[in-house]
């Protein structure tokens, strides 16, 4: 017979058993009164309290997006709104109702532009060109931003002499397109021992990019590695 399948004796309940159990129900149902909920039912409604405000599908704290509404449209149905024309301009405070007759008799579409205004806006407009139209603009604010791209490289305490001036010139390339250059030094073994000469080759890289960049930090041990981040010279850029 395994050892997980002998019988463990029964341990014998403390004296004080009943009671303890009898006082954790009672702060739970406190904790419940306290909170509004109904006594042993997880989020429910405390007796002779209001029921939680039912979820309408619309983020009271995110910002309002504008979506196109439809006549039987569950938000705004038997509601006042606030109107802007096909003109772009006020018509003032109105029934959904009516809105929305307006819009189906200039053939346009309802919009809600702001729904967490008292009373929500609504806008008569072509729902697609607004949307094609709101696309160009962020493509057009995509293509103005400038991204400037990080690049990794690497080195040991030990890196001869051609290694680093391969990197050097690779380093240098970089600066004068306009990238970041992140410069780890990495320590394996035995290297954890010469702290010191890494802390030099980096120095002396710094030291050498100087006319085409400058280090955002000043070098850090960051565990076994030493790292910085150089930045592009704006007079070098492009």
């Amino acid at each position: 017979m395994q050892a997980w399948q002998r019988r463990r004796p029964c341990q014998p309940r403390p004296a004080n058993y009943i009671s303890r159990l009898r006082s954790g129900r009672n702060r739970l149902a406190q904790t419940q009164r306290t909170n509004g909920q109904r006594v042993g039912v997880p989020g429910g409604p405390a007796p002779g309290g209001k029921h939680p405000p039912a979820e309408t599908g619309r983020s009271q704290e995110d910002p309002a997006i504008a979506r196109i509404v439809h006549p039987n449209d569950r938000h705004l149905y038997g509601k006042q709104v606030r109107l802007i024309d096909e003109a772009n301009q006020p018509v003032g405070i109105v029934l959904f109702a009516d809105a929305m007759q307006r819009a189906q008799a200039a053939g346009l579409d309802l919009v809600e532009i702001a729904a967490n205004a008292a009373p929500p806006v609504c806008r008569i407009m072509d729902y697609g060109k607004f949307q094609y139209a709101e696309a160009k603009k962020q493509k057009q604010a995509r293509k103005g931003q400038v991204q400037v791209k990080l690049k990794e490289l690497k080195f040991h305490p030990n890196i001869n002499e051609n290694d680093y001036q391969v990197k050097l010139g690779h380093a240098v390339d970089f600066l004068k397109k306009g990238c970041k250059v992140k410069a780890l030094m990495y320590f394996r073994g035995r290297e954890m021992a010469h702290v010191d000469l890494g802390m030099k080759v980096m120095e002396r890289l710094v030291a050498d990019v100087a006319e085409h960049g400058s280090p955002e930090s000043p070098l850090r041990r960051i565990g076994p590695s030493i790292a910085t981040v150089i930045s592009a010279s704006s007079r070098k850029q492009g």
